[in-house]
């Protein structure tokens, strides 16, 4: 499943996958500072990586519980 990973403060959408008897990551996309994952990135996504099925639900519902932390945090 894919999934937003923040390096200092920019976001890339990333995969783990399998290789051999260990588990790594790949970069799909560079999002830059701002985790926006438009029909666009989508596309190029599906043209470099056809076998890779993006789950834009669980992406979605994570930022949303993340936001909602923070927001939790500001009290």
């Amino acid at each position: 499943m894919a999934f937003i990973r923040k390096k200092g403060s920019y976001y890339y959408l990333v995969q783990s996958v399998r290789d051999r008897d260990a588990v790594r990551q790949i970069t799909l996309a560079y999002l830059g500072k701002s985790p926006k994952i438009d029909a666009n990135v989508i596309e190029r996504i599906k043209e470099k990586y056809p076998d890779i099925n993006i789950d834009m639900t669980a992406i979605n519902l994570k930022k949303k519980i993340e936001r909602e932390e923070d927001w939790l945090e500001c009290d």
